[in-house]
């Protein structure tokens, strides 16, 4: 017993290397994508860093910032600045437009710059950006968030039908409770623009640059073409070298532009405050969703929340804020910068004269995870390598399963079984020296056996057959002798009885025992003919079509004063159709067999339950009655003939029913079978 648990505590070699293997492949491949994954990030660190330092510099190109504001005295823009609000619309217009994207590397080749294909995924990663606007009093003028900005005109200039520009305006929309502006995020939300739009016809009052509408109305591009459709035939001016001269506001005077009403509050206007209409050209929105951020270990709700209270460094336009604020790491980098803006046209530098305080400055901060960059461009990397990894391992477990543990186990249960033949499988010359000589030397030890047990399982099986045979010939010697000593002790004895001349009243009982243990005798020796022929197969079938229901019904009713003498009750289920195809005599003498044995262990009041069931393989008969289980070696032993579980045979019977029952069912290709249920016994066939 302690060498048996030893043994199995041992670990079986397939598993054991299928573990080792595993996880050293499993080391190898995260020990290489993670290589990978922190030299494509430290890719995107760089670019960054470089980008976010730039940054303040392109947004102000990106916004016009630079054709309003100059180092020097040169000539600006006349076409832009003068007009009220353009400063503020240059910074929106620097907020909205800058968008910063980084494309995963590929492999590009000179001088013509063709393109392959590459491991990473072809796709565009958008940089977390945040920009802010603070005047030389710290105070916030313009940042990144929600609005609309545009140039407008005035009621007077739009009546004039001309095109020009009365000042630049934004409308805020930082409040997304505000219902006004609901079916203005539902425009912008997909195509991130508001391309179509041409104009916005609103009524409000200003605060500063920033308009406050109380109605609006849109018409967009395709108002405007459906309106120059509807231009009469000879309207002068119409097309020119095939574009339109005919303004949207010459349209609206004809009445050819079709507004669409958005909303219109102005009956809820405050008082004292003085309204105007503006016709709003072009205009453009910024939704901004920013993301929680955390920087130096605090969390901020989002980018331009940490902005603002970063401050910046007020050192005449040197670009040193991110010097010494920026985070640069791998997980998570943070990449501040900033630019002031001087109106330098009017200033003439002279000696000891101070340099100018800045209009306001611009601060940008960048932010992204470059491992999550990473791994993002590289996730076919991943899948791929894990799949070739996991091919790798499955390939090296089988050449493990091949070449040593299925010999090894093979050669181990067959030397447990006894020396048996090899199976094909490892009769193929294995692949190793070691288990190629193991196979061999085990196949040299079971020739040298194989000689010496042939010749014993030979001695073995016929000693075996002779003993069996002459078990067989004693018992049946034993079986017939026992059940026919009774019936001929008793005709013997009233016989003896007749010839001492015994009372005449008496002679007639004497001549029906006689006649009726006769009988018994003979029905006995037809039984055992009977099962004879059965088992010899001589018997000859009828191809009869008959219900089993039915002929279960014609069985009980003969045996209806059996029932009622012990109480008992008979019901029936069926759910299939119960015809069959068999000999209708056979099958009657198995359900008479079976219904007398019911009959006969079933309890007073108890049940008797009939079913039969059916697939597309055949019919299932079964008969069950309330008792005793009976034992596992009864069960096996109830189909046997001249087996009756009273050994002392005081009950009557030959004990050879059921083995005819048997041989019935067997002759019709079916099968019988007994087997203990929860209330008692079931008996059933199947054919």
């Amino acid at each position: 017993m302690k060498k048996t648990a030893r043994k199995s505590s041992l670990p079986r070699i397939l598993p054991y290397l299928t573990r080792r293997m595993g996880l050293v492949l499993l080391a190898l491949w995260l020990l290489t994508m993670s290589l990978l994954t922190v030299g494509t990030a430290q890719y995107v660190l760089a670019d960054l860093v470089e980008r976010g330092y730039d940054l303040p510099e392109h947004a102000g190109m990106a916004g016009r910032l630079e054709e309003m504001y100059s180092y020097d005295n040169m000539e600006l823009d006349p076409t832009f600045r003068p007009f009220p609000g353009a400063a503020d619309y240059g910074m929106l217009e620097t907020i909205a437009r800058t968008r910063l994207y980084l494309s995963a590397p590929d492999l590009r080749f000179y001088p013509d710059d063709t393109q392959f294909a590459g491991i990473f995924r072809d796709v565009q990663h958008t940089y977390n950006t945040a920009i802010l606007f603070e005047d030389k009093d710290g105070n916030i003028l313009h940042q990144s968030g929600d609005f609309i900005y545009f140039y407008y005109l005035n009621e007077e200039l739009w009546a004039a039908q001309e095109n020009g520009t009365d000042g630049y305006a934004w409308i805020d929309l930082s409040d997304r409770a505000d219902e006004r502006y609901a079916p203005l995020r539902e425009l912008y939300t997909g195509p991130h623009s508001l391309f179509d739009w041409d104009t916005m016809r609103m009524t409000g009052w200003f605060d500063g640059t920033r308009f406050e509408p109380l109605s609006m109305a849109l018409a967009d591009y395709f108002d405007y073409h459906d309106g120059l459709e509807s231009l009469p035939v000879h309207h002068s001016g119409t097309i020119s070298n095939g574009t339109s001269e005919v303004t949207m506001a010459q349209l609206d005077a004809m009445g050819l532009i079709e507004w669409e009403e958005l909303f219109d509050h102005t009956a809820q206007a405050p008082a004292g405050k003085e309204l105007v209409t503006i016709y709003g050209r072009y205009p453009e929105m910024l939704l901004y969703d920013g993301a929680p951020v955390r920087y130096q270990g605090a969390e901020y709700p989002d980018l331009v929340t940490l902005l603002a209270e970063m401050g910046y460094y007020r050192d005449k336009g040197a670009h040193t804020f991110h010097q010494g604020a920026s985070q640069t790491s791998l997980w998570n980098a943070v990449i501040f910068g900033c630019r002031s803006y001087w109106d330098l046209t009017e200033y003439n530098q002279a000696p000891n004269q101070p340099w100018p305080e800045a209009d306001f400055t611009m601060m940008t901060a960048l932010q992204a995870s470059p491992l999550r960059i990473a791994a993002a461009f590289l996730r076919n990397v991943y899948l791929i390598t894990a799949a070739l990894t996991l091919i790798a391992f499955l390939w090296l477990r089988s050449l493990v399963k091949k070449h040593i543990s299925v010999p090894l186990q093979t050669v181990n249960g067959c030397i447990e079984e006894g020396w048996t033949l090899l199976p094909h499988s490892v009769n193929t010359p294995p692949t190793l020296h070691e288990t190629r000589e193991l196979v061999d030397h085990y196949r040299t030890t079971q020739q040298r056996l194989h000689g010496y047990k042939n010749e014993v399982s030979r001695l073995n099986a016929a000693l075996s057959y002779a003993e069996k045979a002459e078990e067989n010939r004693r018992q049946m010697t034993s079986h017939i002798a026992h059940e026919l000593k009774t019936p001929l002790a008793v005709i013997h004895s009233y016989t003896e009885g007749l010839q001492e001349r015994i009372a005449e009243e008496k002679r007639e009982k004497y001549l029906s025992v006689i006649l009726s243990e006769t009988e018994r005798m003979d029905g006995m020796v037809l039984e055992m003919l009977d099962l004879s022929r059965l088992e010899a197969g001589r018997v000859k079938l009828a191809q009869d079509e008959f219900s089993l229901l039915a002929l279960c019904r014609g069985v009980f009713d003969k045996l209806s004063l059996a029932l009622q003498a012990k109480e008992l009750r008979v019901s029936y289920t069926c759910h299939c159709s119960d015809t069959v195809t068999a000999d209708e005599s056979r099958i009657r003498q198995v359900l008479e067999n079976f219904a007398t044995n019911a009959i006969k262990h079933t309890p007073v009041g108890g049940e008797i339950r009939i079913r039969v069931t059916a697939d597309r393989s055949g019919h299932t008969f079964s008969m069950e009655n309330d008792g005793e289980s009976l034992p596992a070696e009864v069960l096996d032993k109830v189909w046997d003939s001249f087996w009756r579980q009273d050994e002392s045979r005081s009950s009557p019977g030959t004990g050879l029913g059921l083995a005819i029952c048997k041989g019935i069912i067997t002759l019709h290709g079916g099968t019988c079978e007994a087997r203990n249920t929860k209330r008692g016994v079931e008996f059933r066939f199947r054919i």
